[in-house]
């Protein structure tokens, strides 16, 4: 579902140059990777405890009682200068509901710097349940709700004006 004012140029314009990444499937850490040439650089905005909010509760099928997730946020750094020069990509959300944080998955609480990509595309990777597409002021957002290990993660991947503009330098 596209949501955008068709009036918006550069929203149909950064729509176009990024069709391809909205609609990808599997790991946008590896793509990143693979565009760059470099590893990705993620820098952690935020990593806590936080209240479920109704739409989050409503992506991942969860009734709508009090509920309580891990909540990760950060940007995604492309690294594209032959000196080491990051630009910000991709600004992200990860909801992992503690019902779900259980065995091996707790190492998503302790993910600091590290891609999430590493953790959840390798052996047993995530499976897309769900995606939706949006228009925000930041830029185009793809929400998707994985399956991974048996487990529900909601990741928000919102694609900066910055990665959009290199995405149509470098076509």
């Amino acid at each position: 579902m596209w949501q955008a004012d068709p009036q918006d140029r550069r929203c149909r314009q950064q729509a176009g140059v990024l069709a391809d990444w909205l609609a990808a499937d599997g790991s946008l850490t590896a793509r990143l990777e693979a565009l760059s040439g470099n590893r990705l650089l993620v820098l952690p905005t935020f990593e806590g405890r936080m209240t479920l909010n109704l739409a989050d509760k409503r992506a991942l099928g969860l009734p709508p009682r009090a509920q309580s997730a891990w909540l990760r946020e950060a940007t995604l750094m492309g690294q594209v200068g032959d000196d080491g020069t990051a630009q910000a990509w991709v600004a992200a959300r990860s909801v992992f509901p503690f019902a779900s944080l259980t065995k091996d998955a707790r190492k998503l609480m302790r993910l600091g710097g590290t891609p999430i990509g590493y953790v959840m595309f390798g052996r047993g990777g995530a499976v897309l349940a769900k995606r939706w597409l949006t228009h925000t002021p930041q830029g185009w957002q793809r929400s998707s709700v994985y399956d991974w290990q048996g487990r529900r993660v909601l990741i928000g991947e919102t694609f900066l004006p910055a990665f959009a503009d290199f995405l149509a330098a470098n076509a």
